[in-house]
């Protein structure tokens, strides 16, 4: 029983550990989505707080495995759209 006791423990306190570290990170239109996504780390989103145009003026490479949302913020009267600019 003990162990079991402590296996959920550990399992518990992972879950508290990495729902703990997610960040959101605000990105407002005109601002480049791809900049944020520099910047987020795994469990992170990127919220885009407004309808408008949002500019992704990067090439990305990922090199380890990450989960990341992007997001429009709640309430919007219509999407925000992400235009690609030169890379």
């Amino acid at each position: 029983m003990k162990k079991i006791t402590s296996f959920i423990f550990a399992a518990l306190m992972s879950v508290f550990v990495s729902t703990a570290s997610a960040a959101t990170i605000s990105v407002n239109p005109g601002e480049n989505v791809a900049a944020a996504l520099f910047a987020a780390g795994d469990g992170d989103i990127i919220e885009l707080t407004a309808e408008g145009t949002y500019q992704w003026l990067a090439q990305i490479t990922i090199t380890k495995p990450i989960s990341v949302t992007i997001r429009a913020a709640a309430g919007l009267a219509s999407r925000p759209i992400i235009e690609a600019g030169p890379v």
